[in-house]
């Protein structure tokens, strides 16, 4: 017995140590797995509840009804896929080791500006639709009359216009761009997904822009083929654009506040908050 117990240790000690982890370690793996599985869960759910409001321009392109009611929880979806493309973006970018790269600032300032303001603008606009087709805010708030006095169609394209600057801004500056760190290469720019997605989105908004100014300038006999063209964009190609812009914007705040991670999410749910409550307020 002694003989085979000797033998067993010395087998023992020629195998590797079977690795043990303490609490703290654990706990820090499960958190990182969890962190992860989040970054890339959150996009697709926000892609999810932004295309399934964006998307209803279909159902008006086919002519189909939507209740009031349903069009307001998509709505609603619609500003809660936005706050988790944020949260999402920021905990993606927060796993991704910190990389230094040259920004040119006076057009990432320009841009990041327009580009939030395109974003917002799109929001206001919204909710200005939804809280119209809703008694009594289309009677009574202050905000809903004089958004039909001075008209709304400039929203929309203002948001278009900024959207579009905004984007090409951001991609001049070097904001969505990283440089290359494998060895052995000379350091290079690499474009991440996020520099296309805002490329497609400020397309689509500068093509939307276009549409707008083209019509004075057309023929009688080609407007009724610019308005069907018109309508296929508006049903289509607007709600791709509006998504990128929106979920650039998130991925590249995220990414320039690595200090202030919960900065941009805050920023976001108060300002929607802010715009919310500005239709609620009621003049005689």
């Amino acid at each position: 017995m002694r003989q085979k117990k000797k033998m067993q240790e010395a087998m023992r000690g020629w195998l590797p140590n079977e690795q043990t982890l303490p609490n703290s370690s654990r706990a820090y793996v499960e958190h990182s797995f969890l962190l992860r599985l989040s970054s890339s869960v959150f996009p697709i759910i926000a892609i999810a509840l932004i295309a399934a409001f964006c998307y209803t321009s279909l159902l008006v392109f086919y002519n189909v009804f939507i209740d009031v009611r349903t069009a307001w929880i998509l709505l609603a979806a619609c500003l809660v896929g936005i706050e988790v493309a944020i949260v999402g973006a920021t905990i993606r970018t927060r796993l991704k080791p910190e990389k230094s790269v040259y920004i040119r600032k006076p057009l990432f300032i320009v841009g990041l500006t327009f580009l939030t303001a395109s974003v917002f603008g799109f929001i206001f606009h919204w909710l200005f639709a939804g809280f119209n087709m809703t008694y009594p805010f289309s009677v009574n708030s202050w905000l809903v009359r004089w958004m039909i006095y001075l008209g709304v169609n400039w929203v929309g394209l203002a948001s278009q216009i900024l959207g579009f600057a905004g984007g090409f801004l951001l991609l001049a500056s070097g904001a969505f761009s990283s440089q290359s760190s494998e060895k052995g290469v000379i350091a290079k720019n690499k474009r991440g997904w996020a520099f296309y997605i805002v490329a497609v989105g400020a397309s689509i908004a500068l093509i939307g822009v276009l549409l707008e100014e083209i019509i004075p300038l057309l023929p009688t006999a080609a407007i009724s083929s610019y308005v069907n063209a018109t309508y296929a964009f508006y049903a289509f190609l607007e709600p791709l654009g509006i998504i990128c812009l929106t979920f650039g914007w998130a991925t590249f705040a995220a990414a320039h506040s690595r200090r202030s991670p919960f900065l941009v999410p805050v920023i976001y749910a108060a300002t929607v908050a802010m715009i919310a409550a500005s239709f609620l307020i009621f003049l005689p």
